[in-house]
C-alpha cells in the first residue's frame, strides 16, 4: 500500500487517532498475505495505546463500512488480524532481494 492510497483510504479518513495508529501498525506488521500474527498486548504496545484504547480502535476498524463492501478494515482471526483490502506488491520483494545481493557484493559487475 502506498502512502497516497493509505491517506485516501476510508479507514484513515474516517477513523479516530487511535484507530489510525493501530491501522498503520497493522500495515507495517502485515505479511505478504495481509495477516498480522500478534497478540493484543503487543499490538497495543506497538501502537502506543492502552488496552482500553486498543479495544476501542479494534472495534472501530472491525465495524462494517459501506466503502469496504460492508466489511471492516480488519478482521480478527484466531492468531491476530487479517487486513481486508491487502494488495501485496511482489516488486517490493524483488527489489529488496536485489538490494541485498548488491550489498553482499553479488550484484557488482
Amino acid at each position: 500500500m502506498s502512502i497516497r492510497s493509505l491517506l485516501l483510504s476510508s479507514p484513515w479518513v474516517e477513523s479516530s487517532r487511535n484507530a489510525r495508529l493501530l491501522y498503520v501498525t497493522l500495515l507495517c506488521l502485515a505479511d505478504k498475505r495481509g495477516h498480522v500474527d500478534a497478540c493484543s498486548r503487543a499490538l497495543a504496545d506497538y501502537s502506543l495505546l492502552s488496552l482500553e484504547e486498543y479495544a476501542a480502535a479494534v472495534a472501530e476498524l472491525s465495524a462494517p463500512h459501506p466503502d469496504l463492501g460492508n466489511a471492516g478494515a480488519v478482521t480478527a482471526t484466531t492468531r491476530g488480524f487479517q487486513l481486508t483490502r491487502w494488495q501485496f506488491d511482489p516488486r517490493r520483494l524483488r527489489d529488496a532481494a536485489r538490494q541485498k545481493r548488491y550489498r553482499e557484493g553479488i550484484g557488482k559487475r
